[in-house]
């Protein structure tokens, strides 16, 4: 995913700003993305998130998982 940067958008609601991440290769992949969110729908909640390494341990052990 090295090709992917994080864009940033934001918007107004109940009185503050919020705002909200993606993922895109470009400025443009990444408008054309938001557009698409109105098709989106609700599939839980986030408890928990970590980053792991390509050539770390964890990786490897997911990677092999995946392969059985």
């Amino acid at each position: 995913m090295d090709e992917y940067k994080t864009y940033l958008f934001e918007y107004p609601y109940k009185g503050d700003r919020w705002g909200f991440e993606i993922k895109a290769t470009s400025p443009e992949d990444a408008e054309a993305r938001f557009k698409s969110i109105p098709w989106g729908k609700y599939s839980g909640e986030l408890l928990f998130s970590h980053e792991v390494s390509q050539d770390g341990l964890l990786h490897q052990i997911i990677d092999w998982f995946r392969r059985r």
